[in-house]
């Protein structure tokens, strides 16, 4: 999802999507932005659990396990990357309020099917779609199992 357009609370927006919404000079700006902002900030996220596992490996090797030790530094991790994350946020909202009417309409089309298909995937997963004995039915046109009757 790197090329997605990231909407805070929607989830992320495919580039075939982006593509459709033709994003204007101004819009296409804040985009490129709003990713760089992302990019960065996850390469941040990734030095700090990489400095994490090496507290980790020092305190094996050490033979003393310090739980406190790494929550903290966790904690601190999590305060030093909230006011980041919350930049990225508003980075991401600003191409939102940047969409014009019929953009945000597409993007409203976009989520409804993305949604509908997690639904159908749910049930799938769930097994509503499945038979009274707890089968899937056979496709349209298979031959009927040999210890059912067609029908």
């Amino acid at each position: 999802m790197r090329d997605a357009l990231w909407i805070p609370g929607l989830g992320p927006i495919g580039k075939k999507e982006v593509d459709q919404l033709k994003l204007n000079t101004q819009q296409e700006g804040l985009f490129k932005t709003a990713q760089e902002a992302q990019r960065d900030l996850g390469k941040s996220m990734h030095e700090a659990g990489r400095s994490r596992h090496q507290l980790l490996d020092e305190q094996i090797k050490a033979g003393k396990l310090d739980p406190h030790a790494l929550m903290d530094q966790e904690s601190q991790s999590r305060q030093q990357f909230q006011g980041q994350v919350d930049q990225v946020k508003q980075k991401w909202l600003a191409v939102w309020d940047s969409l014009n009417d019929t953009q945000r309409g597409q993007v409203t089309q976009f989520v409804k099917q993305r949604q509908a298909r997690w639904e159908a995937d749910r049930k799938e997963h769930r097994g509503e779609h499945r038979g009274p004995d707890g089968h899937r039915p056979p496709p349209a046109g298979a031959p009927a199992p040999a210890d059912k009757p067609a029908g």
